[in-house]
């Protein structure tokens, strides 16, 4: 009997050993299918044709790099080294994702590309003249007029190239004439009062400034900007003296761009206004015309990017000249059967495509809508797909190479997110496009809708961030501006142009002038009534480029990795996490302070959606310059306002109380607030729960107010953070 417990209890325990290394053994299979579903799961492999996209990221965030080590960009903030971190840390960690599971060499690449747009960027920074030094410099320049912009209802700008100067001051530094002769000075003037054209030789009695550099943090670089355009100085003109033009002085550019002037001013001058306007924009790309009525007008309702030469015009007059080209030889059978009339009907789109971005100043968004054609053309030539991401990706890298501080402006960025956007989408829905949407009529009007859907997301935060405003209603102004545009105004205005050039009869050239200034007739009368609906436009704060990050990341993940759904799903929801905790997470801005030789202005939001301007009591100032308010307004997130004094000593708004009188702080400290701003000398603290900051005795430059975790901060245009501690007894 004990033996056979004894036995038994040895089975026994045999047996339950057993019986735990099955369990070990399940909970191991258990682990390992968990983890092969995950796998499957956030499996993906790299695009092959989409590799190109992580080389142009890769250029770009060299070009940023290279802007923050050069020391003159001070691209968006202090934390211009936390974006870079960030982005940097996305394009490797995503080259190394790659190198993991697809092929090393894309990573490889990835950095060679990187150091590229360094190099790139310093190279172009090396070759950029020196901007005017000090105050301000009155003296007579003599030179050539190369570029006319601005507004002809108010003032002008002449983009003058300076040869020679008199009646300069004996202060003048001569090293500085040195550099400015030969160089770029751009001059504001009064167009009622002068009458210039592109290349006429002038001598003008001018007060020239340094250009202005960045108003506010976060906000562009304006001198860096211009120096990247060869301007060396800016002012304004006290008079101007025409003198003898000489033809053979002239460049080819200049020659171009009078006689796109020439044409601009015709095609203005046969239409009423504003058609006329609009005409000169939509055809040659020459604003001086729009008003800043009718520009409001199309920005409010989101049809502002109508008014730009962009691949909308371009694909129009490439492809429809091809489609002419190929319907006239296929009129000669014999010569369309020996020959392929699809290739040469393709170069005469692309000399027609060259000729025409010439004419219309070779603006950012023309030039990359050119170059897309030009790819589109390409590939047609060697039998290759059509429009891809890849040709994007080139013609943004081909861009950058030439002007790597094109990468700062909002055309580029506008313009490649749109067509980027557009083109992924059409790409992935082509298969679904042909199972399902069979009528050519119903995919004409989905691709209609899509693609005005898709370009305003994509442009959205992009749009918000440069302009501060947004327009819920762009997508259906679009539903009906595009087709009218692209069916009707662009035909004609493409006949206008025609006519111009050909032996025609005037009736032809005159009849396409009355076609083309109706359709714009109806498509200012649809810019006006969506531009006053409600909400046209939702002004709000720039949300910031670190907001803006995790979304861009996510955007290059999904479009050069083949994931599951799931992961994509995952992917976007982390990336919206991200971009909505950091907007959430950002401290509220309460005003804008400018200080100027002890002379303060404070400004602030209202109220109804404008600003409120505060000055000192003893200061005579009634307001501040249209410049520096549209710029606070922005940062504020409000409409623009005209900058002119609130005549009030003590204003309260909300949680906060501004004095501009010292007889008022008391007043302010009883208002029941928490923050009391004074623009006066403040000796004591306020005897309430309020807390009292002096912002009498601020260094010079522009500030953003900032409060937050109840701290209030100034922010400095170099983004150096100023805490405030509030006033305390003596």
């Amino acid at each position: 009997m004990s033996s056979l417990r004894k036995r038994g209890g040895i089975l026994s325990n045999t047996h339950l050993k057993g019986e735990g290394k099955t369990t070990i053994q399940q909970h191991a299979d258990r682990l390992f299918a968990a983890w092969s579903s995950l796998h499957r799961l956030f499996s993906f492999k790299l695009i092959a044709e989409r590799q190109i996209l992580i080389h142009a990221t890769a250029l770009i965030v060299g070009v940023v790099a290279g802007i923050e080590l050069s020391g003159d960009g001070k691209f968006v903030s202090s934390a211009g080294g936390l974006i870079l971190l960030w982005v940097a840390a996305s394009l490797f960690g995503l080259a190394g994702l790659v190198w993991r599971f697809g092929s090393g060499s894309v990573a490889l690449v990835a950095v060679v590309w990187l150091l590229v747009g360094i190099f790139a960027v310093q190279a172009q920074f090396s070759r950029l003249p020196p901007v005017m030094s000090g105050d301000r410099l009155d003296l007579r320049i003599t030179g050539q007029v190369e570029q006319l912009d601005g507004r002809q209802e108010s003032r002008l700008r002449l983009w003058l190239r300076a040869n020679e100067f008199t009646d300069v001051p004996d202060h003048t530094d001569a090293t500085f004439l040195r550099q400015l002769e030969g160089r770029l000075v751009r001059l504001s003037f009064d167009a009622k009062k002068f009458n210039v054209h592109v290349g006429d030789r002038v001598a003008v009695f001018a007060r020239l400034y340094p250009p202005p550099s960045r108003v506010l943090a976060g906000l562009p670089d304006y001198q860096l900007r211009a120096r990247a355009r060869r301007v060396v100085a800016s002012g304004y003109v006290h008079s101007l003296k025409l003198l003898n033009a000489n033809d053979a002085s002239m460049s080819w550019r200049v020659r171009l761009d009078r006689e796109r002037q020439r044409r601009a001013d015709r095609i203005n001058a046969e239409m009423t206004q504003p058609e006329g306007g609009i005409a000169a924009a939509l055809l040659i790309g020459d604003r001086r015309y729009v008003s800043q009525h009718t520009y409001d007008l199309f920005r409010q309702s989101g049809l502002a990017h109508l008014l730009a030469i962009s691949g909308l015009h371009m694909g129009l007059l490439c492809f429809g000249v091809v489609a002419a080209l190929r319907r006239v030889m296929a009129l000669f059978p014999h010569f369309a059967s020996r020959f392929p009339v699809h290739k040469i009907a393709a170069l005469g789109g692309f000399v027609a495509g060259l000729l025409y971005v010439l004419l219309s100043g070779m603006s950012i968004s023309a030039v990359r809508a050119f170059l897309m054609a030009a790819l589109v053309i390409l590939s047609w030539m060697i039998d290759r797909p059509g429009v891809t991401l890849r040709h994007v990706a080139i013609a943004a890298i081909l861009i950058l190479l030439i002007n790597p501080l094109a990468v700062l402006s909002a055309g580029f960025q506008l313009s490649f997110a749109a067509t980027a956007g557009l083109v992924l989408w059409f790409d992935r829905a082509r298969t679904y496009e042909a199972r399902v949407l069979r009528s050519r009529y119903v995919r004409w009007m989905g691709h209609l809708i899509l693609a005005s859907l898709i370009a305003s997301l994509t442009t959205l935060p992009l749009t918000a961030q440069h302009f501060g405003a947004v327009t819920p209603w762009g997508v259906f102004a679009n539903l009906i501006g595009i087709p009218l545009t692209g069916v009707w105004i662009m035909p004609a205005g493409l006949a206008v142009l025609t006519t111009e050039f050909l032996p025609v009869p005037e009736v032809v050239h005159d009849a396409s002038v009355t076609v083309m200034q109706a359709g714009i007739h109806v498509l200012v009368h649809a810019a006006n009534w969506f531009a006053s609906l409600p909400a046209s436009p939702v002004h709000l704060p720039p949300p910031g480029w670190i907001a803006l990050l995790p979304v861009a990341s996510a955007c290059l993940m999904l479009a050069t990795l083949d994931a599951r759904r799931e992961m994509r799903l995952a992917v976007m929801v982390i990336a919206g996490l991200a971009s909505v905790s950091l907007l959430l997470g950002r401290p509220s801005v309460k005003g804008v302070l400018f200080v100027e030789d002890r002379h303060t202005a404070l400004v602030l939001p209202r109220q109804g959606g404008s600003i409120s301007v505060h000055f000192p009591a003893e200061i005579r100032h009634q307001a501040i310059s249209p410049f520096l308010a549209d710029h606070a307004a922005l940062v504020l997130g409000v409409a623009e306002g005209d900058g002119k004094r609130d005549r009030a000593w003590l204003r309260v708004a909300g949680d906060m109380a501004v004095v501009t009188h010292r007889a008022k702080l008391t007043d302010a400290c009883r208002s029941n607030v928490r923050i009391v701003l004074s623009l006066v000398p403040a000796d004591y603290p306020c005897s309430a729960q309020a807390k009292l900051y002096n912002l009498h005795e601020i260094y010079n430059g522009n500030y953003i107010i900032i409060f937050n975790k109840n701290e209030l901060k100034l922010k400095s245009v170099d983004n150096q953070y100023l805490r405030m501690m509030p006033v305390s007894r003596p």
